[in-house]
């Protein structure tokens, strides 16, 4: 199983040995699939108080009337407040790549990312903080 390529290139310089360039024939797992889209909702503090105000405006009376049984009126509050939801909550799309893990948030990334400009700059203080 041949898993490099090789190709000969000329010497370096006025050397008497000739150069190799080998390359791996596998792509990365990034570069094999294409990033995938998702859409997930923005939970932000307007949104939690627009789904409260929302909730607090509702006559909860009308759901205990007009319900048969238990479980049609779970499933009558249940569809309500997905209902409200979906038309309160704001959604945005984000693209997942296939070598994120799930648990790494952005919160995540954005201390990483400061802690690796800390290290570039020198910043010793900070690097410690982080």
């Amino acid at each position: 199983m041949n898993i490099l390529t090789c190709q000969p290139q000329g010497p370096l310089g006025r050397s008497d040995h000739d150069l190799i360039y080998m390359r791996p024939k596998y792509k990365p797992l990034v570069r094999r699939e294409p990033p995938t889209r998702k859409t997930c909702m923005a939970w932000t503090s307007d949104a939690w108080d627009n789904l409260r105000a929302s909730f607090d405006c509702t006559d909860w009376t009308i759901f205990t009337a007009t319900a048969n049984n238990i479980h049609e009126l779970a499933d009558t509050v249940c569809s309500y407040i997905n209902f409200c939801v979906d038309t309160v909550v704001p959604k945005k799309t984000i693209r997942v790549y296939s070598n994120n893990k799930p648990w790494v948030t952005k919160e995540i990334k954005d201390v990483l990312n400061r802690k690796k400009l800390a290290y570039k700059n020198n910043k010793r203080d900070e690097k410690n903080i982080l």
